[in-house]
């Protein structure tokens, strides 16, 4: 009896031992990740083809890195914590499919959104016409574009 209760306590030591070395390695790795995370995001913000960009395009792509990096560590953070990524990578694929079909007129003016800011076939102060509407364009954003007609109406 009193050598199985060693080696129980034995299997427990090296069990407990192997998830303190799984815990700090993740925290080391969650600490370092986050600080490169940081940095490289200064340096984008800082660099100057970022600066040339669309005060639009700027803070999309701003928060769309900031988002992806950070879900990076993450998964990187639970791998090394023993987390299957198999599950990880379903979930967010569903996630993405669900997302993806409840948002889908939202998505096409993102869409549209971004590619008018990316290719500026129009800018703010130009007269356009569209879908019957004419205007001047006031405000060009990712997700609308803002008309004023000239009878003085505002169209989104």
């Amino acid at each position: 009896m009193e050598e199985f209760l060693n080696n129980v306590f034995s299997k427990l030591g090296e069990a407990i031992s192997s998830i303190g070395l799984k815990l700090i390695a993740a925290a080391v790795v969650l600490f370092v990740g986050l600080k490169i995370c940081k940095l490289l995001m200064k340096l984008l913000l800082n660099g100057k083809a970022f600066q040339k960009l669309n005060p639009g395009v700027r803070t999309f792509l701003n928060s769309f890195l900031k988002i992806a990096l950070n879900v990076i560590l993450f998964l990187t953070v639970a791998s090394i914590l023993g987390v299957p990524m198999t599950n990880f990578v379903a979930i967010l694929g569903s996630a993405g499919l669900a997302i993806g079909l409840s948002l889908q007129g939202s998505l096409a003016n993102f869409a549209g959104g971004l590619m008018i800011l990316i290719f500026k076939p129009f800018e703010v102060g130009d007269y356009i016409e569209s879908s019957g509407i004419s205007g001047t364009v006031r405000d060009i954003s990712i997700l609308y574009t803002t008309l004023i007609t000239p009878d003085n109406l505002r169209i989104v």
